[in-house]
């Protein structure tokens, strides 16, 4: 549980980076870029997300 926890904050680390030098460039970039890649998540789950063939009881 906690090599999740540090990796969950590394990956923070990283995002505050990266958001910081979009919004050097244009303050609206971390924001859009969010948007963008929430609607390419959104767009795989609903292509190669399929329900199981057999229930399970």
């Amino acid at each position: 549980m906690a090599a999740i926890g540090n990796l969950n904050l590394v990956a923070a680390a990283c995002a505050s980076v990266i958001a910081g030098f979009l919004y050097q460039l244009d303050p609206v970039m971390p924001f859009l870029t969010c948007v963008f890649i929430d609607m390419l998540v959104l767009s795989l789950i609903v292509l190669f997300l399929r329900e199981p063939a057999v229930k399970e009881a």
